[in-house]
């Protein structure tokens, strides 16, 4: 029953997803981004896209108003953009503001903008301190080291990032997002680092392709389905925490299993740091 209820959220998030940007499939239809009224200007709800439209523009105002924010799965289950470009004006961008986006190599900020930057097609808040969201496509062998600047990887960051093969977090990273790292499927290695606190609900449920998965000591709290795999390749041998589990605060089916049943979790192999 856990597994029913914790796979029926996935699904939900995935058709919301979908729904947000339902039209992006459709050949010739004219691509429209859609509004609302927010604090200080426009917010982007949702974008209906299409084939021949491959670049979206967030720009700096909507009928002389400025485009301040981009709401959750505003720009989401678009398979053919490749490039989002976000105007001057935007400060707030909702945690799920991008999701399903496959082919997306890039973000790009303008210059001018205050809150948020891109690094080498990576989306930032200005200061470098979060990391918002990750193109599925950016350029490279497919592995990312996350800066050292970084403190939060976001709510979604690397959503359904099946390209991303090796990530490794920097040395200064404390939080990883609710779904920040769902479905990585192509994710062989996981390298966290000591100083992690917090791993969010479902921060890296899905990642199937994991081999091995350490824990470090520093880790407080593991949310619900944190690790949580239906057919993981990770063993007991390979499984590694380094402090206590009564230590942890631990969510519900938070480790990986072999089979999708509750019983075919991996037992973690406790490696106490002196």
């Amino acid at each position: 029953m856990k597994k029913i209820r914790m796979i029926g959220l996935a699904v939900l998030l995935c058709l919301v997803c979908t729904v947000g940007c339902a039209a992006c499939s459709l050949f010739g239809s004219e691509a429209t981004l859609h509004y609302k009224d927010a604090e200080g200007g426009k917010a982007v709800s949702s974008y209906d896209g299409n084939t021949s439209n491959v670049s979206l523009v967030i720009p700096d105002t909507f009928e002389g108003e400025p485009v301040v924010e981009i709401g959750a799965f505003g720009v989401a289950a678009c398979e053919y953009l490749t490039s989002i470009t976000i105007g001057k004006n935007v400060r707030v961008i909702s945690e799920r503001a991008f999701c399903s986006l496959p082919n997306l190599t890039e973000f790009v900020v303008d210059a001018e903008n205050a809150a948020f930057k891109s690094v080498d097609g990576v989306l930032f808040t200005k200061d470098g301190t979060e990391l918002v969201a990750y193109p599925n496509k950016k350029a490279g062998d497919g592995s990312y080291v996350v800066p050292e600047t970084v403190t939060k990887i976001r709510s979604c960051a690397f959503y359904c990032c099946s390209e991303l093969t090796k990530l490794t977090l920097g040395s200064a990273v404390r939080e990883v997002g609710d779904y920040a790292c769902i479905k990585c499927s192509g994710m062989t290695e996981l390298n966290l680092n000591e100083g992690l606190q917090r791993i969010g609900r479902d921060g890296f449920s899905f990642c199937e392709s994991l081999t091995k998965l350490e824990i470090p000591a520093s880790v407080e709290y593991i949310g619900d389905y944190g690790f949580y795999a239906k057919t993981s390749k990770v063993t007991t041998e390979t499984f590694i925490v380094k402090k206590s589990l009564s230590e942890i605060t631990l969510g519900k089916s938070w480790k990986p299993q072999a089979s999708g049943l509750e019983s075919s979790a991996v037992e973690p192999t406790i490696r106490e740091e002196k």
